[in-house]
Order: C-alpha cells, then sequence, then structure tokens
C-alpha cells in the first residue's frame, strides 16, 4: 500500500521537491533592432528587447511552488509511512545580451544575467523516524548562456543553448529533527552544517518554437550537471511549454 500511494504522490507531482530547481532559460533568437520578445507560461514570463542591432536587454520571473496539497489527509497522519518532499522557489533575472544574425537561417547569442530570489525546502520522513529536514534561503545567481539558432522561416526556429550558472544560497535557516535516525540524509546534511553554500551547474538543452508569425508555441528542454558534486537534490530534467511572443515595434510605428 505504501508503494501504492508513493506511486501516486509521484504522478500528481506532490511528493517530490528539489533543493535546487533551473529557471527556464532565456533564447530569444533576435535578428534586428526593435524586436520585442515575450514568453510566457503558468510559473514564468520572460521579457526583452532588442535596442540595437547587436545588442538586447531583459527581464525574467519564475515561481515554483510544490506544496503537497493534502497534508492534512491520511498520508501525512502519524506512522504513515509517507515520505514527502515540499519545495517553494522564487527568482527574478535582470540581463542583456549580444546577438550576431549570420544569414538568413542562422544566428548566435549569448545571454548573461544576474538572478536574485528564496528557495524553501522540506523533507518529511514518517516510517517510525518521525525524521523532518527544512530550510529556507536567499538566492543570487551570475550565468552566461551561448545559443546557437536556426530559422527556418517566420514560423519555425530550433536552438541549442548552454548556460553555465553560478547560484550562491545565504542566510540558511535550517530546522533538523532526527527521530530515530543517527544522521541526516546525505543531500539534508550538506545545508544542515551551512550558513551560506556556493553551486556551479552546467545547463544544456534545446529550444523548439513554431505558430504563427507573432505567437508561437514554445518546446524548452534542459539537463542540469552539478560541476561541484555537492549531492545536493537537484532536478536534472527540466521541461518548459509556453507562449512565445515577438514584435518588431520600430516596424509598426
Amino acid at each position: 500500500m505504501k508503494k501504492i500511494i508513493y506511486g501516486i504522490c509521484l504522478l500528481l507531482s506532490g511528493c517530490t521537491g528539489y533543493q535546487y530547481v533551473a529557471t527556464p532559460n532565456y533564447v530569444p533568437v533576435h535578428h534586428e533592432k526593435g524586436e520585442l520578445t515575450g514568453n510566457a507560461s503558468f510559473n514564468y514570463l520572460q521579457i526583452g528587447y532588442a535596442f540595437s542591432d547587436k545588442f538586447s536587454v531583459y527581464t525574467s520571473g519564475f515561481h515554483r511552488n510544490n506544496d503537497f496539497p493534502i497534508k492534512s489527509t491520511v498520508l501525512y497522519k502519524e506512522n504513515s509511512g509517507v515520505f514527502v518532499q515540499f519545495d517553494k522557489q522564487l527568482e527574478f533575472d535582470l540581463g542583456f545580451t549580444f546577438y550576431k544574425t549570420l544569414n538568413e537561417y542562422f544566428s548566435y547569442e549569448i545571454v548573461s544575467g544576474l538572478g536574485s530570489g528564496s528557495v524553501k525546502y522540506s523533507n518529511l520522513q514518517d516510517l517510525l523516524t518521525n525524521y523532518e529536514f527544512s530550510f529556507s534561503a536567499n538566492k543570487l545567481s551570475f550565468f552566461i548562456q551561448p545559443d546557437f539558432s536556426f530559422r527556418l522561416n517566420k514560423y519555425l526556429d530550433f536552438s541549442v543553448f548552454w548556460r553555465v550558472n553560478q547560484t550562491r544560497y545565504y542566510y540558511i535557516n535550517k530546522s533538523l529533527t532526527l527521530g530515530s535516525k543517527s544522521e541526516p540524509e546525505k543531500y539534508d546534511q550538506y545545508f544542515n552544517i551551512r550558513d551560506a553554500a556556493t553551486f556551479l551547474f552546467n545547463e544544456p538543452g534545446f529550444q523548439f518554437r513554431g505558430g504563427f508569425e507573432h505567437v508561437k508555441f514554445q518546446f524548452m528542454y534542459s539537463r542540469v550537471f552539478d560541476f561541484y558534486n555537492t549531492g545536493i537534490q537537484y532536478r536534472p530534467d527540466n521541461l518548459y511549454l509556453g507562449i512565445s511572443m515577438r514584435f518588431n515595434i520600430n516596424k509598426n510605428r
């Protein structure tokens, strides 16, 4: 029964929490001055503007709330045998890009930025252990990301990217109840003995967009690699679906 309940939780994406989740990559695929771009989904928003034929600026916001919705039910009662993790993550980014159009089909872009936000995480185990660990922290990120894009026409484009993201958690406030355990889980121990932590993540991936000239469906996938091999619990595979919009405000005047 425990395995059945846990499997249902995983399918509903309610029982898996992470100590780090990669934000959606910003891949604007700029080609000319005056382009206003926007990407949106239920948990992120990205807006950018190409103010010249080489440079653009952007801002983005990301919110994740993976708080298990039925804590008070039998799944969360004492001695229920449940292993549940929660997380909440928030980040706002500001940055600029340098882009170069090679020809009608190919272009490349260097995206860089700074991010600020917060993260909360909780790990609850109740199989005769009464183990609980949680922490909250502020977050600061610096990243750089080269993109290479192929635009078949004004309706379809495909991009590959590789983001290098240095992230620092600071003001880490943690709480630990070992219960019958002798020590914390290894991924909890990393934060339990620190007031601040610095990570370096490599995040390659690809983006596909297709649809109409100004509005497209966006499919994005990225894979996370922990360069320092810290052993923390991060989400290795990231899939984001959204809507992408592009207008050239100079031409519309």
